[in-house]
């Protein structure tokens, strides 16, 4: 940093500009998070995760009431029946 008394005004004009350009450029890059640009989540460093603005829909999670399932029923006498025995080397 240089010595403020030996420069002139307009080189402090100059140096002002210079470190304020430099200062915006700084907040923008602590701004950038792996949200809003192209880094990696692991680059985020600690703290919380930012809450999700969705609300919640009510629903509890898996099959809604009035959903008609899919269920494969047991049959009494099968097309065919598959024997698999065990491996002899792993017993597997």
């Amino acid at each position: 940093m240089p010595d403020f008394k030996d420069l002139t005004h307009e080189q402090k004009d100059a140096l002002i500009v210079d470190l304020v350009k430099r200062l915006n450029a700084l907040e923008a890059k602590l701004e950038k998070n792996s949200r809003n640009s192209s880094k990696p989540p692991s680059s985020d460093g600690p703290g919380r995760k930012p809450k999700s603005l969705r609300g919640t829909s009510g629903a509890k999670p898996g099959a809604q009431p009035g959903h008609k399932g899919k269920t494969l029923k047991r049959v009494v006498q099968p097309d065919c029946i598959e024997i698999h025995p065990v491996a002899p080397v792993c017993d597997a």
